[in-house]
């Protein structure tokens, strides 16, 4: 990183050349979507750990082809309600400092189904995240195993990249979010975790990557 400050990079080529271990990083990026097309419902242990096995396997096979920079949103409406619970959990603030409306009892009402049994992150991800989620855990972890860059857009992948880092904490410094998000619930994770935006403003993968190939040229 203190070779790639000195070459004049910019902040977020210095992050990527840390991550990377290379003082001109090459940018090749995949972007990966999951979706929540339905209610998520308690998942057993091998389904939540076939999940998150899938999306290690995905980081694997991305490396594989030279992918150096992966990232990830979850969408759906149905991914809402999940993202804010484990939210919640990870912050350790209530639905009502998250969300408004009627996403606040919905979240609560999650929580309260499940209370005393989200006794750390894969109980709570089995429990309240989804699959969808869950294979964005399993990419998170896999870019770490693979020396790849992570980038989280949006809540449900914010969320995937924080039960990750509780999993494994080591992974912190290869992720960065694409922007700042702009629901309570995403500032909530980004200050806790601790998590950089790549973009100080709200904004995509695409915009997030387009900085990062950017950051050598100046």
């Amino acid at each position: 990183m203190a070779a790639a400050r000195a070459a004049g990079a910019a902040e977020a080529g210095v992050w990527l050349a840390g991550c990377l271990g290379d003082v001109h990083p090459v940018v090749r990026s995949r972007a990966v979507v999951m979706e929540n097309a339905t209610v998520p419902s308690v998942m057993s242990v091998p389904e939540v750990a076939a999940a998150v096995d899938a999306g290690r396997a995905l980081a694997a096979r991305s490396a594989a082809y030279g992918v150096t920079v992966l990232g990830v949103e979850v969408i759906g409406h149905r991914a809402e309600v999940p993202a804010c619970a484990l939210t919640a959990l990870l912050t350790g603030r209530p639905p009502g400092a998250l969300a408004r409306g009627g996403l606040v009892r919905a979240v609560e009402d999650l929580l309260a189904r499940h209370a005393g049994r989200l006794t750390g992150p894969l109980s709570a991800l089995r429990q309240v995240g989804g699959e969808a989620i869950a294979r964005g855990v399993g990419v998170a972890l896999g870019a770490g195993e693979q020396g790849l860059a992570f980038i989280a857009e949006g809540l449900g992948a914010t969320a995937a990249a924080g039960i990750a880092l509780r999993i494994e904490p080591s992974l912190a410094p290869r992720v960065r979010l694409a922007g700042i998000g702009p629901t309570d619930a995403e500032a909530a994770l980004r200050s806790v975790l601790e998590l950089r935006p790549i973009v100080d403003s709200p904004a995509g993968t695409s915009a997030a990557l387009a900085v990062l190939r950017r950051s050598f040229s100046g």
